[in-house]
């Protein structure tokens, strides 16, 4: 049996599509290209155990990726699934360029300047245009910009990020 926790989120289910069992998924990946490769996928519904089923067709319409997912042949079955997340395997993630990562992987990362200050752990990673913003948390917030200039050192082996206190970036 999976465990969530080895688990990543790819998309949700919003609607049903048709009458044939499809499902409308809102896509909750960089990639959504992805949806087009998928073979095998993990239903998450809330209070219950992963479910393992197998993707029978993908296309894209009107903002969507809709699936066909293998037992699900009318639209009470599909009906059952709103609100259910389309998981996979950790591993089986689109592997990414150096420096960049995954914002799960960031989350918890415990957080000290480059002179061995405590500054606390990552609590959320907030998109931005120009570059994300870390939010790390300790007795207080702190907004750390993603950028060169600051991020010094990310260790996701031992959970740990080194960064260079700017002036100015405590007041954030």
């Amino acid at each position: 049996m999976v465990q969530k926790e080895s688990l990543v989120n790819i998309g949700r289910v919003v609607a049903t599509q048709g009458n044939r069992g499809e499902v409308r998924v809102i896509s909750l990946t960089d990639f959504p290209g992805r949806f087009q490769n998928l073979k095998k996928v993990y239903l998450i519904q809330e209070g219950k155990e992963p479910i393992t089923t197998e993707v029978e067709r993908t296309w894209h319409h009107k903002g969507f990726i809709i699936l066909k997912i293998k037992g699900y042949d009318s639209i009470s079955l599909a009906k059952e699934l709103k609100g259910s997340f389309i998981a996979i395997p950790k591993e089986e993630r689109i592997k990414l360029k150096r420096d960049e990562y995954y914002i799960d992987d960031l989350i918890g990362l415990e957080v000290e300047s480059d002179k061995g200050k405590r500054l606390g752990k990552i609590i959320d990673v907030i998109k931005n245009p120009g570059n994300d913003i870390y939010v790390v948390r300790n007795d207080k917030e702190l907004w750390i910009p993603a950028t060169k200039e600051v991020i010094k050192r990310i260790d996701l082996e031992n959970k740990k990020m080194t960064i260079h206190m700017m002036e100015g970036l405590e007041s954030l």
